[in-house]
């Protein structure tokens, strides 16, 4: 009697196979601002085009990106008006949206030929979310800017890429730890052999070793090292909620736990 051939296997294959994809395809919607407690660095540049000047601003936070952390990154773009307008103001946004790129400092050779810039949903402000430096070192973040009145700019602004010492740490521990169980490994097979005994017996040795080596990573990368390197990482300190006071009479008002922090003793009179 012909029974039907189970299909448990083929339906996991392409459940495995549909979880892998969905894995690696890019997560929808941007992160903005300041990365918590990263801090800011701030550049501003007046740049004189054809038709007038533009104010140009680049905030990345955090102030000093880590190689392979993201970092965001805000454009801001404004054309100076020869005559403050009424409803406008002084400037006006650039709507056209910019060319993003990164350089090295040095060489000026291309890092990176096109960063994604997306609008932030504010006229002349653009961003590159959650980037990440591939390399630390020094760079440009370099902009081409078309504007509306037919002016074209090129705006560079210095950024400094720290080395991740957390991804050195990582790897070594993961080289590490290879080698050690590719040396027990090798010196059981090197055992079977000087006993003349069959290649067959080999094969539980390199079975064991494998699923060791992958076992242990998989713990020590997800497990062990995340806390480790958790602990090394600075703490996020919040905002006192009390404030400085200013008075009618001049004078000010400053909370008690403001002045433990900034140190400030008073006197008896």
């Amino acid at each position: 009697m012909n029974r039907p051939i189970p299909q448990t296997g083929c339906c996991f294959s392409v459940l495995a196979g549909a979880l892998l994809a969905l894995l690696w395809l890019p997560a929808p919607g941007f992160a903005h601002g300041e990365v918590e407690g990263g801090g800011v660095q701030l550049i501003e540049r007046m740049v004189q085009g054809a038709s007038g000047a533009y104010r140009v601003v680049m905030m990345c936070s955090p102030a000093l990106p880590t190689a392979g952390k993201p970092a965001n990154i805000e454009l801001t773009v404004m054309r100076q008006l020869p005559t403050p307008d009424p409803l406008l103001g002084s400037e006006v946004p650039v709507t056209l949206p910019p060319e993003g790129s990164l350089v090295y400092a040095e060489s000026g050779r291309t890092l990176d030929p096109e960063l994604h810039v997306h609008p932030e949903g504010e006229a002349g402000v653009w961003g590159v979310a959650e980037y990440e430096f591939a390399k630390s070192g020094s760079f440009l973040l370099r902009f081409h800017i078309q504007t509306e009145t037919g002016d074209s700019l090129s705006v560079d602004f210095p950024v400094s890429v720290a080395a991740n010492a957390a991804a050195f740490f990582r790897f070594w521990v993961n080289l590490a730890i290879s080698i050690l169980i590719l040396g027990l490994t090798g010196m059981q097979l090197w055992r079977i052999r000087k006993q003349g005994e069959p290649n067959a017996r080999m094969v539980r040795p390199v079975a064991t070793g494998a699923a060791s080596l992958a076992a242990i990573l998989l713990i020590m990368d997800f497990f062990v090292l995340d806390k480790v390197l958790a602990l090394r990482e600075p703490k996020v300190t919040t905002a006192p909620e009390e404030n400085v006071t200013a008075n009618e009479d001049g004078s000010y008002t400053i909370p008690a736990s403001i002045q433990s922090q900034l140190g400030i003793v008073l006197a008896d009179a």
